[in-house]
């Protein structure tokens, strides 16, 4: 959300004529991206169980949701959870590291990147803005393992690879932002 209104408020605000929308995006999209891919590599070669109540052992069903051919893998999105009878989508393997927070991790430092740009904030007032960026995220963090969606290692790789990630891209494939000409 705080990622818009920067992106709204570089189209509108004179002060903004540093920052474009076009850097905003294309570094958040990159990172995300890239992340995307290693996250792909990293849980198609793990084999964690879900952390969720229906991927568990306990769960009643679970011979019934497990698939049991190539076609349930690759094209059926839904199963029954645990007991209840209702019918959703249920995944159990999209782990190690978390996507949530990927996305979380990234928008927080394009946050902390640009909106220095855009608002006249001091030493002090740049020091609260990030203090309170990275307790968002940490709540976020917090509330992705209490909701069971990952595990406190998924959330923890990916706070320390997206930054990784991060720095590797400034570095070396786009050190340089878009400027007018």
């Amino acid at each position: 959300m705080v990622l818009v209104v920067i992106c709204i408020q570089s189209l509108v605000f004179e002060r903004a004529k540093d920052v474009y929308v076009i850097n905003v995006v294309t570094r958040l999209l990159s990172v995300v991206a890239i992340g995307t891919i290693l996250r792909f590599f990293t849980y198609m070669s793990t084999t964690l169980p879900g952390s969720a109540n229906h991927c568990l052992n306990s769960n009643p069903n679970i011979e019934y949701d497990r698939p049991k051919t190539i076609n349930d893998i690759l094209f059926t999105l839904k199963g029954h959870s645990a007991g209840t009878g209702r019918t959703g989508t249920y995944n159990c393997g999209d782990l190690t590291f978390s996507g949530h927070q990927l996305t979380t991790v990234t928008t927080a430092l394009c946050c902390l990147r640009y909106a220095g740009f855009l608002y006249p904030i001091r030493n002090r007032t740049r020091f609260v803005f990030s203090v309170c960026v990275w307790f968002l995220v940490f709540i976020q963090a917090c509330t992705i393992v209490m909701a069971r969606y990952h595990y406190t290692m998924d959330v923890t790789i990916s706070c320390y690879l997206t930054p990784l990630i991060w720095n590797w891209y400034i570095t070396n494939l786009q050190p340089l932002e878009i400027t007018p000409f």
